[in-house]
């Protein structure tokens, strides 16, 4: 199960990336380090692990099951210094992901919010490519700091303006 395949990617990566939760759960029922273990295998080529994957595809219940034995996420980096929120609120769903963190208790969420990826980036404004709903729910909740500013000198606020306005173009 910890044996790399094609671009450094476990079969747990594999399955998350499909969207087979049946199968990740297997896979972590089976030997729960694998979601996690921080080595060489742990991460793939692009130094994202599994539950970074799952975030990044709105799998909630992949996510619900990684969180169970991983309690505290804000360890699990990418290689950009991206916590699982950063790269919820940069992927390729509708904002699932983003809100249920939010949901979850003070001591997972808290330790999350406003931190800085390797770039400087915040969060809510690392990239311009998060989608419309997870811009909107991010900019909403209060624990979010509105005055961080990126390289770009733009607030949460001004980047999830430009999303939407975006957004709103493209329909």
């Amino acid at each position: 199960m910890r044996k790399t395949q094609y671009k450094g990617k476990t079969p747990l990566h594999d399955a998350v990336i499909k969207g087979n939760k049946e199968l990740a759960k297997l896979l972590v029922s089976r030997d729960p380090e694998v979601a996690y273990y921080n080595n060489k295998n742990g991460r793939n080529h692009e130094g994202n692990y599994p539950i970074h994957l799952a975030c990044k595809n709105d799998s909630v219940d992949v996510v619900k099951e990684f969180l169970k034995i991983t309690p505290f996420p804000k360890e699990f980096l990418n290689k950009k210094g991206q916590n699982i929120l950063h790269v919820a609120a940069d992927g390729n769903g509708n904002g699932n992901v983003v809100r249920y963190i939010l949901r979850q208790e003070k001591t997972l969420v808290e330790p999350l919010l406003n931190e800085m990826d390797e770039d400087g980036n915040h969060l809510c404004i690392g990239n311009k490519s998060w989608s419309f709903v997870a811009a909107f729910v991010l900019v909403r909740d209060k624990r979010v700091d509105s005055s961080i500013v990126n390289n770009e000198n733009l607030t949460p606020y001004d980047i999830a303006e430009k999303t939407i306005q975006n957004s709103c173009r493209a329909i």
